[in-house]
């Protein structure tokens, strides 16, 4: 896995950082555009709201997706340039491609920015938990004021200032000014000697602006401030936008104290005093709620003095409304704008918004999580799956041209890059050095072959493309997916009477077999390609013609594998000549078994071999295992059909049909393995029920004398929806020459375990 890489944090980080940008600077104009408070600090409520949306549409890719289908338009194809480098030189026949320059890597995965901004996150989601905690259990240890007098002040106020609900009054022995907290239980603390430090009008103005408080839900907007300070706090304007929410809330709350007698210039004295004490003692300020008093307090008291002793009540109710209708479409369409400058648009707003998860950063993080493997440096296999489940992934919006090859391909290249999060890509190559030829089959100029593709496809998958690509083109042409690149050479023309065949041999026996045949090198080593050559004029010399097109012979010196393409006739001759070079070449024979069983029967055996809404299943039993599912199925009253025995080499395919059964055939293929316990199985049964064919397949490795299970839904019970599985029990075997077991089970045992 090659991502998430450091282009990909630096391309999010940087794309979030300047939405936020965008978003203060928004908030910040409108609040400009009001005079009223309450109008002020719904706008800095708003911009909360946006930056909690913020990392919500980032991540999941919905703002590009809106913003497209508003403002988006149509992409027009562009004609890249004409010159561009495709070429590539291949080795022999049957080796690995090289290409004609060299592609520098991608880069590795880089996850620690990530981390580091998952560390600072739970940070401060941890203070906020301990906040929380410190004010659920001083709400419940605080000395509780119940006296009918400061009840009677406190419903009062609270009516004047508009706040319904119930507020519990608390004693803070070590706090110096009041405090508003609780959301769902909302409660105001005093200081010690509050009702001698202050006067009753100046404990009226101060009840009165922290009552406002509790009534604007500030507690609440605080917190969620707090939040979205924690999510993006790295940012230093998001820490801003929440110092102007708190700012503008205290302004508000100091125009309630208007609604009391002589309220302004009473909290002005108040904080003019409790300023000087809180210059020398912190008391409750870590958990940032000691109401504010210290914020931009001179311009807080030079506010107060000019405020009219009567106002009506502040109401924000509309301001609220007016404002997210501003602010939030306007958000859209500026991280929109951001994220998808193009403005790509696609027929449906699904289709648009499901593309826009795919190349999401959290479509991203969440595959490269599920791929991601601790190793130093991937595989050449790792590699190729990786260019694989790119093609799958990138998807292109609109596809039409009429271009040559090495334009569409270089057109192709772009367009992945642009569509792939980590910025890579994938690379295109054309092999020009392969030639298809054959009886009524020119040569192919690989560079003059024309795409054209009338009509243009929408919102395809990059393997769709390249699959219409090779279906439109004028000329035969195919891919290969290597692990650096897609490769486009010349196709094979079709022809009939070809089979595919998998030999294993002993790599040392063969190998020296072929040195007696034809020689050994000086060296002792071989280039690439020598030995598969050595093989193929092996075979020339016993009667393989290899002229026809289509015909192709290949050697993995290393594991023992003959892959031979082949007709029929050459097979039976590599047969024999593989058989004098390897005389020992294993022999299986196979065990088979057929039953249609009930659903029920089916779960209801020891062995988890289906889930419910399935209609295939598969599994692999030990000899005992077998046993016990056949005694079971035996025991229910179901028919089980055996198969003749049938003895075969390894590798070669093998038709069997049951006993009793005309219209049903297994065909499998059993390959033994290097290691000479382990049998690659592939099997195929096929028959006929109520005029229509019935498949159930299955491919894997099974151990000596092991057995391979599977089957599938056959039919089903129109009155009780009941479904009948038909079930296939295949046992291969490793014998000798003699028919004798190779393996004993407590040798396979001692190997592999139970």
């Amino acid at each position: 896995m090659n991502f998430p890489n450091f282009a990909f944090w630096s391309h999010l980080l940087v794309g979030v950082g300047l939405e936020i940008c965008g978003l203060a600077a928004l908030a910040w104009m409108a609040q400009r555009a009001f005079r009223p408070v309450v109008w002020q600090r719904a706008v800095w409520r708003m911009a909360v709201v946006c930056l909690l949306l913020l990392p919500a549409s980032e991540w999941t890719g919905f703002g590009r997706g809106a913003a497209a289908m508003i403002v988006g338009q149509k992409r027009s194809v562009e004609n890249p340039p004409a010159s561009v480098s495709t070429t590539i030189k291949l080795q022999s026949a049957g080796q690995s491609l090289e290409p004609g320059r060299a592609s520098s890597a991608p880069p590795p995965a880089v996850w620690w920015p990530g981390g580091l901004w998952l560390a600072g996150m739970l940070l401060i989601l941890a203070r906020m938990g301990a906040v929380q905690v410190f004010l659920l259990v001083l709400r419940w240890r605080r000395e509780k004021i119940t006296t009918p007098p400061w009840r009677e002040r406190i419903l009062s106020v609270a009516k004047r200032v508009g706040l319904r609900r119930g507020v519990c009054l608390l004693r803070m022995p070590k706090s110096i000014s009041p405090m508003a907290f609780g959301i769902l239980q909302p409660s105001i603390g005093l200081p010690p000697g509050f009702e001698t430090r202050f006067s009753m009008a100046e404990q009226d103005a101060v009840l009165a602006h922290e009552l406002a408080h509790l009534a604007a839900m500030d507690p609440l907007w605080f917190w969620l401030a707090d939040l979205a300070s924690a999510l993006l706090w790295w940012h230093p304007l998001v820490w801003w936008v929440r110092r102007s929410l708190h700012g503008a809330a205290e302004l508000a709350a100091d125009e309630a104290t208007a609604l009391v007698p002589e309220g302004p210039g009473a909290l002005a004295h108040c904080l003019v005093n409790l300023g000087k004490e809180m210059t020398a003692a912190r008391g409750w300020g870590w958990i940032g709620i000691n109401g504010g008093f210290r914020s931009k307090l001179g311009q807080r008291v030079e506010r107060l003095t000019q405020m009219p002793s009567r106002a009506n009540r502040p109401s924000s109710g509309w301001a609220k409304v007016a404002v997210a209708i501003f602010i939030i479409p306007a958000l859209l369409l500026v991280c929109g704008f951001l994220q998808s400058a193009p403005g790509e648009k696609k027929d449906g707003w699904r289709d648009e918004l499901r593309a826009s998860w795919n190349s999401s950063p959290g479509a991203v993080l969440l595959l490269a999580a599920a791929e991601d493997k601790p190793v130093p440096a991937p595989r050449a296999s790792d590699k190729r799956a990786a260019i694989l489940s790119k093609l799958e992934r990138i998807r292109l919006p609109e596809v039409g041209f009429d271009l040559s090859l090495p334009e569409a391909l270089s057109w192709l290249q772009n367009e992945s890059k642009r569509g792939d999060p980590a910025g890579v890509g994938v690379n295109f190559m054309i092999d020009t050095t392969a030639r298809a030829e054959g009886p009524g089959f020119a040569p192919l100029d690989m560079r003059q072959v024309r795409i054209k593709i009338s009509t243009p496809l929408h919102n395809l998958p990059l393997a769709d493309v390249l699959d219409a690509i090779t279906k439109v083109a004028d000329g035969r042409i195919q891919y290969l997916t290597t692990d650096y690149a897609v490769v486009f050479s010349p196709r094979w023309p079709e022809i009939t009477g070809l089979y595919s065949k998998v030999y294993q041999v002993n790599p040392r026996a063969f190998v020296h077999g072929l040195e007696e045949t034809s020689g050994r090198s000086e060296s002792g080593t071989y280039p690439p390609g020598a030995l598969n050559e050595k093989l193929k004029n092996y075979l020339a010399a016993h009667g393989v013609n290899f002229d026809s097109p289509g015909k192709s012979v290949f050697f993995n010196d290393r594991t023992g594998v003959i892959v031979a393409h082949l007709s029929s006739n050459d097979l039976e001759i590599v047969t024999r000549a593989v058989a004098v070079l390897d005389p020992y070449m294993p022999q299986l024979v196979i065990e088979s078994k057929f039953t249609d069983v009930t659903e029920e029967l089916l779960q209801g055996l020891s062995l988890n071999l289906t889930e419910p809404a399935q209609k295939e299943f598969t599994a692999t039993l030990t000899e005992k295992q077998r046993q016990t599912a056949v005694a079971a199925i035996e025991r229910a009253g179901a028919d089980i059909l055996d198969a003749p025995r049938v003895t075969t080499l390894s590798g070669w395919q093998t038709c069997i049909g049951p006993k009793g059964s005309e219209n049903m055939t297994l065909n499998l293929i059993s390959t033994v393995k290097p290691d000479k316990f382990s049998i690659a199985t592939v099997a195929v049964c096929t028959a006929t029920v109520n005029h229509q064919t019935w498949t159930a397949s299955d491919s894997r490795d099974v151990l000596d004398g092991h057995t391979l299970v599977f089957g599938a839904a056959i039919r089903t019970n129109q009155s009780s929806g009941a479904r009948e599985f038909r079930v296939i029990f295949v046992t291969p075997i490793i014998i000798d020459p003699a028919g004798n077991r190779v393996h004993s089970d407590e040798e396979i045992l001692s190997h592999f375990g139970p």
